[in-house]
């Protein structure tokens, strides 16, 4: 007989308030406009420091404001009326035989998702998000992407946060992800859950479909700022203390957005065999030093009606977040994506060939594994004559749990624009032996529960349908208990490149 479901009562120690779950829509950009020295985040009208890859708007440019955002004739994402520009650093392969470095070209159809996470404030009231406002200007690691340590627990403790797991340093630290993707092994690895760029030689053993980038954005805004000073380009937004589980937000950012996150795979497994290592074009080998930025721009209403209707997972409109099945958004087709590019008379220089071989990284980055900080390098300052051996050994590993996630690369022929030219070559090439690797961690189990957090004293238990999974118990027709099934993964179906479809998990941390 065909088993029904029937919710647990969960009991909390003061007071049990079940609160909303998380939503979402995840929205592919299967085109990317450009690459390039391009960050009005945090370089506006200027050049900026490393190279980034570019989704959305085809306003884009050093100089772009919100209305040449909205005003751009195209975007290379999936929602026609979503204006915004993202982007993240390049990735790049230097290959220690030919002594240069080339673009990994990332897999076709980038992943922004919108996220519906609500969130504590500083009264105690749980409120929902709303939409992220137009001209928000937002950075995901306090523009530190000279970072390259890691100062936190391995693996991450498990929720709730306190005391030094829970401030904004760590919140940032731990917003970044770095997913071993591997169809043929299972359960796969949780988003988030690994926070460094693995070694070549990991990757060629255990990440056979790439590595999937993932980085997290701050849902607690002041209501009132839309950028920050150049001091740091983060005040006006924090992580609440659950980062993608919601929780309590700081004093004074008592207004909840939805959360952002980016999902950016690259086909490592296409350089198997060759010998090099991988760097991020801030020339981070390590990945600490990762960040996403967002500048929003979307048309009229529609986010905010996307979120209320959409986004909100009590008014579910449909499975697994697919924009398509949202009645506010206008779909546009993959070709269409696919051919928005950034306006070149806004850019610039658009002639410039950055994919390699290059003799340095665009902007003259030197490869720096730490654990100090990354310096910044100096204008016209040459690419070092040898690289550090390696990260230290204190970079953790993590105990190998690939994704069946992998998609079929897109070829590159991505425009790139505002690179500097390349310097003469080193006179030896720069070698990497690959990262020591300490004991993994126990394996741990992944852990599928509602999640506690305080407010005003009070214990509240927030049920996430999405991130965290919730517990059932199982009865027949007649209301007698009957034994459990195994527990069930939440997973969806994605589409990444040439309507590939595949598995993808999300779960609680």
């Amino acid at each position: 007989m065909q088993p029904n479901r029937m919710l647990l009562a969960h009991v909390a120690l003061y007071a049990l308030i079940t609160l909303p779950a998380h939503g979402y829509w995840r929205m592919p950009c299967m085109g990317v406009a450009g690459i390039g020295r391009i960050d009005p985040v945090v370089a506006p009208n200027e050049t900026s420091a490393h190279m980034h890859t570019i989704k959305g708007s085809s306003g884009t440019s050093p100089s772009a404001t919100t209305d040449d955002l909205l005003n751009a004739d195209c975007t290379s994402c999936q929602i026609a009326q979503d204006k915004s520009a993202y982007w993240t650093p390049q990735m790049y392969f230097f290959d220690t035989d030919k002594n240069a470095f080339e673009e990994v070209p990332e897999v076709q159809g980038h992943i922004t998702y919108y996220k519906y996470v609500p969130a504590f404030i500083s009264n105690g009231s749980y409120i929902n998000p709303i939409a992220v406002p137009n001209g928000m200007k937002m950075l995901s690691l306090e523009g530190n992407t000279y970072r390259r340590n890691f100062t936190l627990p391995v693996p991450d403790p498990p929720l709730p946060w306190h005391g030094d797991d829970a401030t904004q340093e760590a919140l940032q630290q731990k917003a970044v992800g770095f997913n071993c993707l591997n169809h043929l092994k299972d359960p796969p690895e949780g988003t988030l859950q690994r926070h460094f760029l693995p070694d070549k030689s990991f990757l060629e053993t255990e990440c056979l479909d790439g590595i999937r980038l993932e980085v997290l954005f701050p849902i607690c805004w002041n209501g009132q700022d839309l950028t920050s000073s150049s001091q740091n380009f983060t005040s006006h937004v924090a992580y609440s203390s659950a980062g993608a589980n919601g929780g309590n937000c700081p004093a004074g950012y008592d207004t909840v957005i939805n959360q952002l996150l980016y999902e950016t795979i690259y086909p490592t497994q296409k350089f198997i065999g060759r010998n090099g290592f991988y760097a991020l074009s801030n020339g981070d080998n390590t990945g600490y030093g990762y960040h996403g930025d967002a500048f929003i721009a979307w048309e009229g209403d529609v986010q905010q009606r996307a979120t209320e209707l959409c986004g909100d997972p009590v008014h579910s409109y449909g499975v697994n977040g697919t924009p398509s099945e949202c009645p506010v958004f206008n779909i546009q087709s993959t070709n269409d994506q696919a051919s928005c590019k950034l306006n070149a008379q806004r850019v610039g220089n658009v002639n410039f060939d950055a994919s390699g071989p290059l003799l340095a990284l665009p902007g003259d980055n030197p490869i720096q594994s730490g654990p100090e900080e990354a310096t910044p390098p100096s204008k016209g300052q040459a690419p070092p004559q040898s690289m550090p051996s390696s990260p230290p050994a204190a970079t953790p590993t993590m105990s190998p749990s690939p994704s069946p996630i992998g998609e079929v690369p897109a070829t590159s022929s991505t425009l790139a624009i505002i690179a500097s030219s390349a310097p003469s070559p080193p006179s030896t090439a720069p070698q990497m032996t690959p990262t020591p690797s300490p004991p993994s961690p126990p394996a741990q189990d992944i852990k599928w529960s509602t999640s506690t957090y305080l407010a005003n004293g009070a214990a509240n238990v927030i049920i996430d349908e999405v991130f965290v999974a919730t517990t059932v118990v199982w009865v027949d027709a007649q209301g007698s208990p009957v034994p459990a099934p195994q527990r069930r993964r939440r997973s969806h179906m994605e589409e990444h490149a040439l309507g590939r479809r595949s598995r993808h998990q999300h779960h609680g941390r």
